[in-house]
């Protein structure tokens, strides 16, 4: 801005005038430059005439003229009319070009032997302009301790050099550039030359505490900034729409007043009060800056500014993948979207990703500095693994806003994102197993492979297999031969193979040479007593091995008692692990330490167990472990009682059962293969009754109401199976418990007849089962919407929705505008016997509430009515009524 102040463009205008001009071709004798009506220095802004004479010259046709400004060429001009002419040239010059030279050259352009151009002497110009007061050394104000002159310094740059004067208010003149003050008032600096002047005026404020320091204000004012009062809070945080207040107290006892200033809130100056209070009903701006300010006096003015954080919680969180949608294959990256819908302010906004419970990443937004609400987004690489299938990802949004924020720190959650990571199948033990086959005893081949989808097995063998175990991944039999055996586990992303080598080996009987002779088969000494011998043998051996289960069982307790304290270590490890406080980081080592430790003793205590039983597998054989019971089973038939059971003691009865079996029958209804449902029947034979096919018919039926239309086909299917045992049952006359194998084994083996029977009686069964569901909606229904109806009922038994469609458009209409004055008209245009009917109906159904009247008068209330709703159409509106229509 000061250039703007010292710099002025000179304009001038140059004449030339041609003189004494001859028709012969001569070379000018002279060329002479001077200014035209003026001498002496030039004033900035002012036109003046420069005129260059070139005497003696021909032809003038081919004459230059050429204008130089400090040896730059200015301007060329062409002269070529044998008349005087003139021509002007506009240059600017600033105040640092003073003593500018200009010189004038005339040239003649001839083809042979042009002669050598002449120049003017040169001609230099001062520039004059108007004074400029320095005011970076003299402030528009100033603070003065009270005893303490202070200098004031006027200083002006302008040529000629200006005079400077200082002058009051009060008429008081100083003739000098340097004042002393020391009191308060107002000065004007006043610099002068023959161009112009420029004043500077100064506001001297006297002030008696030297405690309070100042900066100046462009207004003439002083600020402190260190100011005498506080604010309570010394800064807010405040939710957008919420109520916000801050009390501004001072501790002068002396001061002209005080207020706040801002766009909302804000308060007029108050004096004599020594607290204000800034206070918003329902803050609604996102950027406000509220200002306390004190006036002390005259030109003293304290003020600080509080600092608002308006707050706004986002609309949404979501999350989704980027580019891609269904299942992720294992090992390639991808790209995670978090995207949050406005929030406020965003610079405190804290965005957190989590993998299940474990927190993976955050970040921040602090480089922004938007107070309105905004989006924004976070983006999370990923390259899952098999141990991330089904792992749920989702982001947070925690709006940290310090402790003056509210705590804890609001925040909203996105949904989980359910990360299906589709792998190959990978096999438990990949490398080929032999194994020895012995004849008649069963032999296992474990083709178990991990994988998702989850692998479909195949075997390829030179022998057949029955087909019930081709797609099965562990196969146990007692009829497989000797051979290469290959298991296929298979998905949609790969296959891999595995090979099982069946040896052929006879039968060891060497486990028979081991084996301890009966207790009671040596022969004794006659003076020995036999059988106490014999007993004290047996309880010897009985308590050895006692001692040795205990043992092993004492093992056993203590190998799952360290897998439970390396749990919680590990546990303990991996929440150490993620949290970022020193306490933490202190206590990890020592936790590692821990975990370290307890896996030894882990291992330790198995390798022990592990001796323990190699070395009760060597003990030999005797009397007590040489066989196990494997089955034992005894059925009584009873004499079934003749008296048969009433309807009320079967309901008990079926109640009571399901009470206690009912979450072992929900398991059986969801099995659907038929060795499962066998083994489950065997382990609890119990289930094999009425009481269970009952139950299941009740639950398909309810899982059809509830659209779980394949759920409700998976437990018809067990409905069928336990329904043909029933009947299977009856047919033979006997316990349903002691027959159901026997329906297994008949379905097991594929005939066809009476697969296709069951198949059949499945399909008529779940066509039975819609046909009762749909049936049973159809009565909710029913019974909802009398429910509703009843709800709706008026004081007079009608149905007010029944009532409004029996009347005429005109009235339906009243109704739905709910206008008085409306009904009335129309009342008033229809037949007084029609109009009676429907008023009737429209107040026994509730739709129009009359005024009240004495139990009396009740064989009068149709006509009362009616004649109520004709005179206040007379009436119009000489006073409010009590009528009223029904809400």
């Amino acid at each position: 801005m000061e250039d703007l102040h010292c710099v002025r463009l000179l304009s001038i205008v140059f004449t030339l005038g041609l003189l004494s001009i001859s028709n012969t071709m001569s070379r000018s004798n002279k060329v002479l430059i001077h200014s035209m009506g003026h001498t002496g220095p030039m004033v900035a802004n002012t036109e003046y005439q420069l005129q260059c004479d070139i005497l003696n010259v021909a032809p003038v046709q081919n004459l230059t003229v050429s204008w130089y400004q400090d040896n730059d060429l200015n301007d060329d001009q062409e002269i070529k009319s044998p008349v005087n002419v003139s021509s002007t040239i506009k240059v600017s010059l600033e105040r640092n070009q003073h003593r500018a030279q200009f010189r004038c050259e005339a040239q003649l352009a001839l083809e042979q032997q042009p002669p050598p151009p002449m120049m003017s002497h040169n001609l230099s110009l001062s520039v004059y302009y108007e004074p400029i007061i320095n005011s970076t050394k003299l402030p528009s104000s100033v603070p003065v301790l009270s005893g303490y002159p202070v200098e004031l310094v006027c200083e002006a740059d302008g040529r000629p050099a200006p005079n400077i004067h200082w002058f009051s208010k009060k008429g008081v003149r100083v003739s000098s550039g340097n004042l002393t003050v020391t009191e308060a008032g107002v000065w004007t600096c006043n610099a002068t030359n023959v161009v112009g002047f420029n004043i500077h005026e100064v506001v001297v404020v006297i002030f008696f505490n030297p405690s309070l320091t100042f900066c100046f204000l462009p207004v003439g004012k002083l600020l402190i900034n260190s100011c005498p009062f506080e604010l309570s809070p010394s800064s807010v945080v405040v939710r957008f729409g919420d109520p916000v207040s801050v009390n501004c107290t001072t501790s002068l006892d002396e001061f002209e007043g005080m207020g706040w200033e801002a766009t909302e809130g804000g308060t007029s100056l108050k004096g004599k009060i020594k607290m204000v209070t800034w206070s918003v009903a329902s803050l609604k701006t996102w950027s406000i800056q509220p200002k306390c300010y004190v006036t002390i006096r005259d030109y003293v003015q304290c003020e600080q500014n509080l600092e608002v954080t308006v707050y706004k919680t986002p609309d949404n969180v979501s999350i989704r993948l980027v580019n891609h949608t269904g299942s992720m294959k294992e090992g390639k990256e991808y790209q995670l979207l978090c995207e949050v819908q406005n929030i406020a302010p965003v610079q405190y906004l804290v965005l957190r990703w989590y993998r299940d419970q474990t927190e993976v990443y955050h970040s921040s937004f602090t480089d922004l500095t938007q107070s309105s609400p905004v989006q924004v987004s976070s983006i999370l690489l990923i390259t899952p693994t098999r141990a991330d299938n089904r792992a749920q990802y989702r982001c947070v949004a925690e709006l940290d806003l310090g402790p003056e924020g509210p705590q804890p720190a609001p925040t909203v959650s996105s949904g989980s994102l359910n990360a299906s990571v589709h792998y190959p199948p990978n096999f438990l033990s990949p490398e080929p197993e032999m194994l020895d086959l012995i004849v008649g005893e069963e032999v296992t081949l474990n083709c178990s492979a991990t994988g998702y989808p989850t692998p479909v097995y195949s075997w390829l063998s030179a022998h057949t297999l029955q087909e019930t175990l081709t797609d099965e991944a562990i196969i146990t039999s007692s009829s497989l031969l000797p051979g290469t055996y290959t298991c296929t586990a298979s998905n949609r992303l790969d296959s891999k193979s595995k090979r099982f080598l069946l040896k052929a080996k006879s039968k060891d009987y060497s486990v028979w040479d081991h084996i301890e002779v009966s207790d009671d088969e040596d022969d004794t000494h006659p003076n020995i007593d036999t059988p106490s011998l014999f007993r004290w043998r047996h309880q010897a051996r009985v308590d050895r091995m006692d001692e040795y289960q205990k043992k092993g069982e004492d093992m056993e307790k203590a190998l799952a008692e360290s897998r439970r304290k390396l749990a919680e270590a590990q546990k303990k490890t991996r929440e150490l692990a993620s949290s970022a406080t020193d306490d933490a980081k202190a206590d990890l080592s020592k936790a590692q330490a821990e975990e370290k430790k307890l896996k030894k003793e882990e291992r330790e205590l198995e390798k022990k167990l592990d001796d323990h039983r190699r070395d009760e597998k060597k003990m030999p054989w005797n009397v007590d472990t040489l066989s196990k019971e494997g089955f034992s089973k005894s059925v009584v038939n009873a004499k079934p009682d003749p008296s048969e059971e009433t309807e009320e003691e079967k309901e008990q009865k079926h109640k009571t059962f399901v009470e206690k079996y009912e979450k072992e029958i929900k398991h059986f209804g969801m099995m659907h293969r038929w060795d499962d449902s066998q083994k489950y029947l065997s382990d609890r034979p119990h289930l094999v009754c009425e009481e269970t096919a009952n139950y299941l018919v009740i639950m398909c039926i309810d899982l059809e109401v509830e659209e779980k239309h394949a759920l409700m086909e998976q437990v018809a299917h067990q409905t069928i199976v336990m329904q043909f045992i029933l009947e299977l049952a009856k047919s033979l006359k006997v316990d349903p418990r002691g027959c159901f194998r026997q329906f297994f084994a008949k379905i097991k083996t594929a005939d066809q007849q009476y697969q296709d029977a069951f198949n059949d009686e499945l399909e008529s069964f779940k066509v039975r089962v819609r046909g009762r569901a749909k049936i049973r909606i159809e009565k909710a229904m029913k019974e909802y919407e009398e429910e509703e109806r009843q709800k709706r009922i008026g004081p007079g038994g009608l149905d007010p929705v029944e009532v409004y469609e029996s009347l005429p458009e005109e009235m339906q209409k009243c109704f739905d505008e709910k206008n008085i004055q409306m009904l009335q008209d129309v009342i008033s245009k229809m037949d007084p016997t029609e109009a009676k009917v429907h008023m009737k109906k429209c107040i026994e159904s509730g739709l129009w509430v009359p005024n009240s009247r004495p139990d009396d008068a009740e064989d009068k209330e149709e006509d009362g009515t009616y004649e109520e709703l004709k005179s206040e159409v007379e009436e119009k509106k000489e006073g409010p009524t009590n009528n009223a229509f029904m809400n």
